[in-house]
């Protein structure tokens, strides 16, 4: 009967001390694993924090392409627009040199006959006026065509130079495009 009585006694014992040591188990098992999800998660985390501070850095990037190709569409168009504008100013400046050469054939066809002589040779008082108002007309005509020319042919260079600078410009923005767009790859690599 001792034995009935002890075999029992001991596995109750044997369980019950068993019971604990299997629960410490469990439990810091669970600790290793709720810690282990607590390091993925902080990992998870930090991996999100880059990725947004990429996609940031990769919107900011294409954001400055998308100005960088407009400001070059409008630096193309003003230089477009001077090289029109300068193509104008030599037509101009073409047409009043032959207005000018056409007067200076007319008037060394017409001989040695000065502005004086054209005066002197008046009928009267009033064909003097007339001959000296038609004589200043022409003056004028010839002032404002000169000084036409000259404003036209300062355009002429202004525009040139407007040309150059707009083209470094857009090489400028083109390179700065290169660079950028380079940088941009890199990133969503």
């Amino acid at each position: 009967m001792k034995k009935r009585v002890i075999i029992p006694l001991v596995t109750a014992v044997a369980f019950a001390l068993g019971t604990p040591m299997s629960t410490y188990a469990e439990s810091s098992r669970l600790q290793i694993l709720n810690q282990q999800i607590k390091e993925k998660e902080a990992i998870k985390s930090t991996e999100q924090k880059e990725l947004n501070a990429i996609s940031g850095k990769v919107a900011a990037s294409e954001s400055q392409l998308a100005s960088i190709q407009k400001q070059v569409a409008n630096l193309k168009a003003k230089s477009q627009q001077a090289e029109k504008d300068q193509q104008a100013a030599k037509e101009r400046v073409k047409q009043r040199e032959e207005i000018l050469k056409k007067r200076i054939s007319a008037m060394y066809e017409a001989g040695d006959d000065s502005y004086i002589d054209v005066l002197l040779g008046a009928k009267n008082f009033g064909d003097f006026v007339e001959r000296l108002e038609f004589l200043k007309l022409i003056v004028e005509q010839d002032t404002q065509i000169l000084e036409e020319n000259k404003r036209d042919i300062d355009l002429i260079e202004v525009k040139k130079k407007e040309i150059a600078s707009s083209l470094a410009t857009v090489r400028e923005k083109e390179r700065e495009y290169e660079k950028v767009a380079r940088g941009l790859n890199a990133q969503k690599s």
